[in-house]
């Protein structure tokens, strides 16, 4: 087998975002516009909100224009409706999108597969590679990764630029105090990418024997013979053995992952209420306004959860698949056979002169010296 070298993760994201925009570039370019306006108009219902309640406040007790309310309550609520018909076009295109490049990832894989020397399939580290890379999730998980890796730099990280800009208008202690009560949650993610690549790479080979042993008891080619020859109960036990290996390496990492996630967690609720008490304490001293402060408070939930949600769902599920992802860009970047190994047009016949072969891994010719003409026509 011809030695592999690993994707890195930049590249691998790389590789598959060029895929993407070759396949569907105007769907994909129309999702990146829909997942930003979602994430700004996020920021601007916050801001609505400190109009709205300084407008509020400034008329309570005082003889002020209707307009000086009405006004902000009608862009707020204009805001508010935009923000969910964007959240609807989100969620549409970012399925359609996953579909979409589901097949384009699959297809890919099969035209790499008739594009490598057929001789490889023999080898037991290609066969574990063609394994990682379609079986463990390589397909689904590359297209996970690119439609949240596109939610996070079109949407998240843009709502993180604005919303920090804004505290840091009204206080910078605010805007640097939101972003590092979420340093642990994203070293925790760090610390994740690399458990999961290795449980992936361990667990490939038992995956292989499992589903050998499955198709030996339930696939129609095997069935007859599995029954006949009584071997039904030894290859249960084979798959079940293989079965129970697969869920031990999986709860055994998801047990160390839950651990390190509770750990961080809860330095993050620390810092979360050293948050709003930092609202009070500004508000109390005049340092911020009553309209920025009921504004802040209404949209904190909101806005510690789209931050959560881009750390655990978004950055989590990518790096938890990282492993699987850079399995499938490795795999197609795996070399492919020559041109003049290529199958020619056999009108005028095929002769073989002394034709010899050996197998992967060894030097004793399975066929030697074999001397064969087939006419055109012939079977």
């Amino acid at each position: 087998m011809i030695e592999q070298k690993r994707e890195s993760f930049v590249k691998s994201m790389a590789m598959i975002y060029a895929m993407a925009f070759t396949v569907c570039p105007f769907r994909l370019l129309a999702y990146i516009t829909v997942v930003f306006l979602h994430g700004f108009s996020l920021v601007v219902i916050t801001y609505s909100m400190q109009q709205f309640f300084d407008a509020v406040n400034l008329a309570v007790g005082t003889s002020v224009p209707t307009g000086t309310v009405l006004i902000p309550l009608i862009f707020l609520i204009g805001i508010i409706i935009l923000n969910h018909v964007v959240n609807g076009i989100n969620n549409y295109l970012g399925d359609s999108l996953h579909v979409k490049l589901i097949g384009c990832f699959e297809s890919r894989l099969n035209e790499k597969m008739g594009k490598i020397d057929p001789v490889e399939f023999e080898d037991q580290e290609f066969l574990n590679l063609v394994n990682k890379a379609e079986n463990g999730s390589g397909i689904k998980g590359a297209s996970f990764a690119l439609v949240a890796v596109t939610v996070v730099i079109a949407s998240y990280v843009p709502y993180m630029i604005f919303i920090s800009l804004y505290l840091f208008s009204l206080q910078p202690w605010l805007a640097i105090s939101i972003l590092l009560i979420f340093i642990p949650v994203l070293i925790t993610q760090f610390i994740k990418i690399s458990m999961f690549d290795d449980m992936e790479n361990e667990s490939v080979q038992i995956r292989r024997e499992n589903n050998y042993y499955e198709r030996c008891i339930t696939s129609r080619e095997s069935f007859r013979e599995t029954r006949t020859l009584g071997a039904y109960g030894f290859f249960m036990k084979l798959f079940k053995n293989t079965l129970q290996q697969l869920l031990d390496k999986r709860w055994k990492t998801e047990k160390r992952s839950v651990r390190i996630e509770l750990g961080m967690n809860s330095i993050t609720l620390l810092g979360y209420i050293s948050v709003l008490m930092l609202f009070v304490y500004f508000t109390m001293h005049g340092k911020i306004s009553i309209g920025s402060f009921a504004a802040i408070f209404a949209s904190i939930e909101v806005m510690f959860l789209y931050l959560r949600t881009m750390i655990d769902q978004q950055m989590g599920g990518v790096f938890n698949r990282g492993g699987v992802i850079k399995n499938f860009t490795s795999f197609l970047n795996y070399p492919e056979r020559s041109s003049s190994n290529e199958v020619k047009d056999p009108m005028g016949g095929i002769t073989l002169s002394g034709v010899s072969f050996s197998y992967p891994g060894t030097d004793t010719p399975s066929i030697n010296g074999i001397d064969l003409k087939v006419d055109a026509g012939e079977t």
